[in-house]
């Protein structure tokens, strides 16, 4: 794995008494401890979350201290937007600002996705009560090449070669040096980068090849104005780049919104055949109480990226 993100939805009153952490296998993540607690300060008495947690794509900052971004939200507003996870493994009753953040989100990567992963959300106040609404887990990772179909090339004495049985007992291999137009010699390195869709071979004698493989990825998202003010059908521009032209028939890139009652995306962007670019509105048709910033998925071919947009009252 290379990002685990969590989408967080808790209705409830003074998220200070919120704890919430992710587990799989040994590894543990801190997603809430006390949000605004720090020694004898009680924590923040607003109401609810409806979170997008990462350690990876850009946010607003820790979510333990997010009043330093938002400051106090308005009765019955919760939290919104893109935050780091907390990461403070110790209990809620002695978490403060600078105790240690070992176990953000990503103490999960680089290992195996594979086993059972466990939300834990409790709430730790005699007064107060909070219901979890809902919540989704993402996990992003590395693939063989561009295709859908999951590959390994290996380069060895007698060339190149690849094979499709990953998870098969048996692997077979099949020679892969004339399909991938390199010379046939002896092939010292091979590696993969998957955001450009090229495979680069270190040959012996002949030189360093890069060769295109699969079809074209991602190679950026952005949306112009980034920031804007909601409500009114008030639009920004999006704008996909591929980082090689689009195969026959265009590539179809899937969106999402991450608020779709506040930013509304169409279901899908188009980049015709050849071209590498194509371009979309975002609407806001409702204005926020507080300023927020709502992410925007795009997934193509299995590939997963985010861009993220703000509102302002």
């Amino acid at each position: 794995m290379t990002e685990v993100s969590v989408n967080l939805k808790i209705d409830g009153s003074w998220n200070g008494d919120l704890y919430a952490k992710l587990e799989r296998g040994a590894e543990t993540a801190v997603l809430l401890n006390g949000v605004g607690r720090n020694g004898s300060a009680p924590g923040y008495d607003d109401d609810g979350v409806d979170v997008f947690l990462t350690d990876a794509s850009p946010s607003q900052g820790d979510i333990h201290t997010y009043q330093n971004v938002t400051g106090p939200l308005p009765v019955g507003v919760p939290l919104t937007g893109a935050w780091q996870s907390d990461g403070r493994n110790v209990g809620i009753g002695v978490v403060a600002n600078a105790t240690p953040r070992t176990n953000r989100l990503d103490v999960f990567n680089n290992k195996s996705p594979n086993g059972n992963w466990t939300l834990t959300v409790s709430d730790n106040g005699a007064l107060d009560n909070h219901t979890l609404v809902s919540w989704t887990l993402t996990i992003r990772g590395l693939r063989a090449d561009g295709t859908p179909v999951t590959r390994v090339y290996a380069g060895g004495d007698l060339g190149a070669f690849y094979t499709n049985d990953v998870a098969g007992g048996v692997v077979a291999w099949q020679n892969a040096t004339q399909g991938l137009k390199l010379p046939n010699v002896q092939v010292n390195d091979m590696e993969h980068v998957p955001a450009t869709g090229f495979l680069n071979a270190a040959t012996f004698g002949r030189g360093m090849w890069r060769v295109p493989i699969g079809t074209a990825v991602m190679a950026g998202a952005m949306c112009r104005p980034s920031r804007f003010q909601g409500g009114g059908a008030r639009t920004t521009r999006l704008r996909v780049v591929l980082a090689a032209p689009a195969p026959m028939g265009g590539a179809t890139v899937t969106l999402t919104s991450g608020d779709p009652a506040r930013l509304t995306a169409p279901a899908n962007v188009v980049v015709p055949a050849g071209q590498v670019t194509a371009t979309v509105n975002l609407v806001s048709n409702v204005a926020p109480v507080a300023e927020v910033t709502i992410p925007v998925s795009l997934r193509y071919n299995n590939e997963l990226r985010q861009t993220f947009v703000r509102l302002t009252p």
